[in-house]
């Protein structure tokens, strides 16, 4: 995560909340995100109700409530549950889940639109997952436009769950590229009566509050975030804020029993264009680029792992699978594309034979990442290996990346 000037006007974000009720979405207010000094370890955020210049945040984000990012309610201390189970999660069978991208304003648009580029997909990797072999990614923005649309995975099996009755809630993150400070958050839809259908509301559980001094006093002690590696958040007992101010951004959060002396009967709701269990990147500034994946998401007694799809066949018994050309690449903006593989015996280790465009690097999870330095057309090799303990196995291919 790079360093942030708290005294920079354009390192403060925008946030404007909006409602989600039906078909309309009904704005509320402006709110500044967090800024850093130290990477994003230090934060301090600021809330106001007049509405900021439209050319000073850089590092917006704009929250919506139909948008995706779970909550987890922070009630009392989790009690392990009798019966938890592990849902794999595949896009040939959802279990509750959808993948969508919104535009700026939270209608949905069409997965990888010319505008948005938001995607969501179900990769191998990146690095070693917390629950088996893959994960999956969520992704929005080039660099140029992009960055004020969402990508998000919903699940819509949870309305009328009550806060209160929330036992566990928790979910990892492998964050690769951000505006400085968003990492794949956690978004509840809420009605705060209990009694009604539609959200009145919305829970929004951020990393970046829940390092100590980052976020408030009782529930901000999990670890500062960092990019490129696996990180676990417990929402039950995080920091949260929410759209109608019972709890404010930053050291303003509070857990979720703070919020239900305000609201105890809140009940998790579906919106008008999704589930009300949402996780999300984006809805910052059209210039900004998000790439992050994630990972065991727990709700209560069950765990969904998210998973590429098996393959119909592994050619060879073990192959790459990732096809060439890989995507194109764009000079002086931020680049990743993952490499998967099949059959042997997972995880699989890749290795360069070659040279990649300068500026990017792969990793030996199958990574490749960087920011490309030069424009042109490079031609390599990658080799992949598995962890079989007596006889490993071996395979090469050749890629081709172009950057414009």
């Amino acid at each position: 995560m790079r360093n942030i000037d708290c005294n920079d006007d354009r390192s403060h974000a925008r946030v404007q909340a909006k409602y989600e009720t039906g078909d309309q979405v009904k704005p509320t207010r402006h709110r500044r995100a967090p800024c850093s000094n130290n990477g994003g370890r230090e934060l301090t955020v600021k809330a106001e109700r007049s509405i900021l210049r439209l050319d000073m945040p850089r590092l917006a984000r704009r929250v919506l409530i139909g948008s995706v990012i779970g909550v987890m309610l922070p009630i009392v201390a989790a009690t392990s549950a009798s019966a938890s189970s592990t849902v794999v999660v595949r896009p040939s069978s959802m279990d509750g889940w959808a993948v969508q991208a919104r535009d700026a304003n939270g209608n949905p648009v069409s997965l990888n639109d010319s505008y948005c580029n938001g995607s969501v997909s179900f990769v191998n990797g990146p690095a070693t997952p917390p629950l088996g072999v893959g994960s999956v990614e969520l992704k929005t923005g080039n660099g140029t436009t992009g960055g004020d649309c969402s990508a998000e995975m919903r699940n819509s099996a949870y309305t009328g769950v009550t806060l209160a009755s929330l036992t566990a809630l928790a979910y990892s993150t492998y964050d690769v590229t951000n505006n400085g400070q968003q990492f794949p958050y956690l978004e509840l839809n809420i009605n705060t009566t209990g009694t009604g259908t539609t959200p009145d509301d919305a829970l929004f559980f951020e990393p970046p509050y829940q390092a100590t001094g980052a976020g408030g006093t009782d529930c901000a002690h999990q670890a500062a975030t960092n990019l490129n590696t696996w990180q676990n958040w417990d929402a039950l007992s995080g920091c949260w804020w929410d759209n109608n101010a019972i709890l404010n951004a930053g050291t303003g959060t509070g857990t979720l029993v703070d919020y239900m002396a305000t609201y105890p009967n809140a009940t998790i709701v579906n919106s008008s264009t999704g589930g009300g269990v949402h996780l999300v990147v984006g809805f910052a500034s059209p210039a900004d680029r998000f790439d992050g994946s994630v990972d065991a998401f727990t709700i209560n007694a069950t765990t969904y792992n998210f998973e590429p799809n098996l393959p119909a066949s592994c050619p060879g018994g073990f192959a790459i699978t990732t096809p060439s050309p890989l995507p194109s690449a764009t000079h002086g903006v931020s680049y990743s594309a993952t490499l998967s593989g099949c059959g042997g015996t997972p995880p699989y280790r890749f290795v360069k034979m070659g040279r990649l465009p300068r500026g990017l690097k792969l990793s030996h999870s199958g990574l490749i990442s960087g920011t490309p330095k030069k424009a042109g057309t490079s031609t390599f090799k990658v080799k992949m290996t598995d962890k079989a303990k007596k006889h490993k196995n071996a395979v090469t291919q050749t890629y081709s990346i172009t950057v414009n």
